[in-house]
């Protein structure tokens, strides 16, 4: 910042009278809150003026601008004050370059009639012209960058006074957790500014309240033992209260908004066992109550009570039993895992047809995951001569008449589970029912008759080493009067 000279001029004013009087002196004059403070002393009642040269004395201009002793009949004392606004009188007195300021005052006592003789002395003063800035901020580990100054300046309790120069400048205040505030502000000669800044939170302000002992743990990090007050940033976090493994921890998945408060209980932990599944198929997946939790040889802390555990991994059969966990406790729990094999199979079929038929038969096959079958139906009629069709109501007939059911299909089957099985195959049938004519002939009734493709689709389950069928049948050619059920009943080899 740069100075000012300021140059003092006193003024001795005499009277011209038989014997000469000193009517002001000790003239002096410093800065002080952005203005000039005159000083002087006073002998006798006077006019005063005063005047102010930016010449080195050369030429003076009457001070205008200015409150105290100044002006008419001013009493005598040995410390009179003129306060004068000289930097907005002045406007050459800025800090672009270094200003010679003298000033004088003039004492005339009005008593008198002879004509006022001034001397004067010059004494020099280096104060200096400061302004400050004094910020206040109430937000923790708070930083202030000036003019986009790399260094930030630390608020020492909440506030920060700086020395400034004058004109407008930029300031920005910072704070962890915080959303920086930036402003402008206009700094004037010779007067502090101030200004408080109010940052804007990013963040809740969160009580964790838990059981004496407890630990707590926020996004994985153990932050305290017991009781636990902070700030979250605004977003979701994951809350537990952990006490040792005869406790279920219970994850709280807390959404913090900023400036917002917030108290949660971690108190009602879940009374737990801890739980080791082994087997000796490696790298199995353990599902308790249907959730997946891990593979074989893991450690679990399980909530006391009733659960269902399944073993899972591909080439095994599914293995799984019920447990009952007490608390505080370890259970060990061993299962042994079969190997899917392939299993052969055979069951004896009945079914009943919509003609109405009814027929019997066999089927067989063999399955992994993927296998093949084989059906054979009939109903143990046996001629498969293709007569000719007739409509009931033509010509005349004997009351005789036989039915003939026979089909052969072939398909694949897929194995869904330990338990459930489908099936679909294709092969070749015959429905047939034939009346005999007075003239012994036999035909084949339309509408319930057909031969040709036929399809079937159905399911399989097997417990242990039986096995249970549910198939149904349809001619390609018509699927509207020639539906077949069919019902099997098994064994496994």
């Amino acid at each position: 910042m740069k100075r000012i000279l300021l140059f003092c001029v006193i003024l001795v004013v005499t009277i011209c009278s038989t014997a000469m009087a000193q009517t002001a002196s000790n003239l002096d004059f410093n800065l002080k809150d952005g203005k000039v403070v005159i000083t002087y002393a006073l002998d006798y009642p006077a006019d005063i003026k005063a005047y102010y040269s930016l010449d080195d004395g050369n030429t003076y201009k009457e001070i205008t601008k200015a409150t105290g002793d100044l002006g008419a009949l001013i009493t005598p004392s040995p410390m009179k004050r003129i306060d004068w606004d000289a930097f907005a009188e002045v406007k050459n007195l800025e800090y672009e370059s270094d200003v010679a300021l003298v000033i004088k005052v003039e004492a005339i006592a009005n008593v008198y009639t002879a004509q006022a003789i001034e001397a004067t002395k010059r004494a020099v003063s280096n104060e200096k012209a400061d302004q400050y800035l004094i910020v206040r901020c109430d937000a923790i580990d708070a930083m202030i960058y000036i003019d986009s100054t790399g260094k930030g300046l630390p608020f020492d309790k909440g506030a920060i006074r700086i020395p400034i120069d004058v004109g407008k400048h930029s300031y920005r205040v910072t704070a962890p957790m915080y959303e920086p505030s930036s402003e402008m502000v206009e700094i004037l000669a010779y007067q502090n500014k101030e200004i408080s800044v109010s940052l804007v939170p990013m963040f809740a302000t969160v009580k964790i309240e838990a059981n004496a002992g407890d630990l707590i743990y926020i996004d994985g990090d153990c932050v305290a033992k017991g009781d636990w007050s902070g700030r979250l940033m605004e977003g979701r976090h994951k809350l537990e209260a952990r006490k040792d493994t005869s406790y279920l921890a219970m994850p709280y998945l807390y959404d913090a908004v900023r400036a917002t408060k917030h108290t949660i209980n971690l108190k009602n932990l879940i009374p737990a066992a801890l739980m080791m599944i082994k087997s000796a198929e490696e790298g199995a997946t353990i599902y308790i109550d249907d959730k997946d939790n891990g593979t074989t040889k893991s450690a679990s802390l399980i909530a006391v009570g009733k659960h269902s555990i399944v073993l899972k991994k591909k080439g095994f059969e599914n293995t799984d039993t019920t447990v009952m966990l007490e608390h505080g406790k370890v259970a060990n729990i061993t299962l042994a895992m079969q190997p899917v094999v392939n299993k052969f199979f055979a069951t004896a079929n009945i079914a009943y047809s919509l003609a109405p038929q009814m027929s019997y038969g066999l089927t067989v096959g063999s399955v992994k995951y993927w296998g093949w079958y084989l059906t054979a139906m009939t109903n143990f009629s046996f001629d498969f001569a293709n007569h000719e069709l007739a409509s009931i109501g033509e010509g005349y007939y004997t009351g005789e008449e036989k039915t003939t059911r026979f089909a052969v299909t072939a398909g694949v089957i897929r194995r869904l589970n330990k338990m459930f099985y489908i099936k679909a195959g294709v092969g070749y049938g015959i429905r047939s029912l034939s009346w005999q004519k007075s003239d012994g002939n036999w035909v084949n009734i339309d509408g319930n008759s057909v031969r040709g493709l036929e399809a079937s689709l159905g399911m399989q389950m097997m417990f242990g080493r039986f096995v249970f069928s549910l198939d149904g049948a349809l001619p390609v050619s018509n699927f509207g009067n020639y539906g077949e059920i069919r019902i099997g009943v098994g064994y496994t080899f």
